[in-house]
């Protein structure tokens, strides 16, 4: 079994793990965004409607942050663009705790969303000329364990602070933030210190070589990717709803799914993208987006925490078959000079989700009731996984006609 493991990291450049490194280190601190909902809800007297508008805000603000990150990283270079957003943002953060009035809370949490948003596309671009193209799936699944390994951290400590003091989130997010983005500098001091901006990869046969506003496949392939990862954005809105309000569970339940969501993806994550990036991207995404959202349709079937958290490992499956491998497709198709633009519009379908979701889920959850809001994301994934089949067969036809 180790020797199994091991042969899945061989070969990973050194940068890799450090850009792997930064990122565990800051989702260790993600407290405020799992228990957003219930910090509006509960200690400043917002509806779950309204809770779900300020999310929608945070999906607006991350939209514009996405974009300028793109912008960023092919201007400034991935490694200073995330500097600025995480430094950005652990300032933003310890604004956001000292804001009372709904507006002033508004306001803090747009221009947090804006900055946070600055440094997801420069990870991406940073991730994805660190490591050689066959490699793009395996580098993207690791960053996406270390992700979840942070995270199997960060929500089960916000779970256990929330009952002393909310405000303790956003001060113990904001230190993490800090930390990471000194880590970032120290480990990757000799890019740092080079004084240069990022060199764009050799264009790839995949990459149609101009502006991603133009690529019409990959436009097609963000609006997908908005719906999909919707059903995840649920997380953050009608979900901890549902398992509090419906089916009257404690709060620290929502961390422990967060937990179980992380920890199988710690461990599963990297073996599964061994074994399924011999296929073609895009049809595996199908099936993954299948599963992920037939899970969150489960959750209106039971209120038991032991089937909640069967309905947790079947989504889990899905998110594991569908982020990495789309992440991966997408830094091979923006090989070139406009790879940070690439990033930017891609990480702008999960903004979108964030405006979309929240907003349409909490309405859905408050007019139609919860069990209306999971079988629509049953029939969701259905259409997904044929869209996304549909959509390998023209990358295919694409590739065809390249050569």
């Amino acid at each position: 079994m180790l020797t199994f493991y091991r042969q899945i990291f061989v070969g990973l450049p050194s940068d890799v793990w450090s850009l792997a490194a930064v990122t565990f280190v800051q989702r260790c601190g993600s407290m405020v965004m799992p228990f957003l909902t219930l910090y509006l809800t509960t200690q400043h007297g917002f509806s779950a409607r309204e809770a779900g508008g300020v999310l929608s805000l945070y999906g607006v603000g991350s939209i514009g942050g996405a974009y300028i990150g793109g912008w960023l990283t092919d201007w400034l270079g991935s490694l200073r663009t995330q500097v600025l957003g995480l430094s950005l943002t652990a300032i933003s953060l310890v604004v956001l705790s000292a804001m009372q009035s709904s507006a002033a809370i508004m306001l803090g949490v747009l221009f947090m969303s804006i900055v946070a948003e600055l440094s997801r596309p420069a990870n991406a671009a940073a991730l994805a000329q660190a490591a050689p193209a066959h490699l793009h799936v395996r580098a993207f699944g690791l960053r996406r364990l270390s992700m979840n390994l942070g995270m199997s951290i960060g929500p089960a400590v916000g779970g256990v602070l929330v009952g002393y003091s909310y405000k303790a989130l956003f001060f113990v997010e904001a230190s993490a933030y800090l930390v990471a983005a000194g880590l970032l500098v120290f480990l990757l001091r000799h890019s740092w210190h080079a004084g240069q901006r990022d060199k764009p990869s050799t264009p790839d046969t995949l990459a149609p070589g101009t502006s991603p506003y133009r690529d019409g496949v990959f436009l097609v392939l963000v609006v997908l990717v908005t719906l999909l990862i919707s059903a995840l954005c649920q997380l953050f809105g009608a979900y901890p709803l549902t398992l509090t309000q419906v089916y009257g569970l404690p709060t620290y339940t929502i961390g422990l799914v967060f937990t179980l969501n992380t920890l199988v993806i710690v461990v599963l994550q990297m073996p599964i993208v061994h074994m399924v990036e011999r296929f073609e991207p895009l049809r595996v995404v199908g099936v993954g987006a299948f599963f992920l959202c037939g899970g969150f349709a489960l959750v209106s079937l039971t209120s038991a925490p032991l089937l909640i958290g069967g309905t947790v490992l079947v989504w889990t499956f899905g998110e594991m078959l569908t982020t990495p491998l789309l992440e991966g497709f997408v830094a091979t198709r923006s090989r070139g000079a406009h790879q940070g633009q690439y990033m930017g519009l891609f990480s702008s379908a999960f903004s979108m989700a964030f405006v979309v979701a929240p907003l349409a889920g909490n309405w859905i959850y408050e007019v139609y009731g919860y069990q209306t809001l999971w079988g629509v994301y049953g029939v969701l994934g259905v259409g997904l996984w044929g869209a996304f089949w549909v959509l390998s067969g023209v990358v295919e036809r694409q590739r065809h006609q390249r050569g």
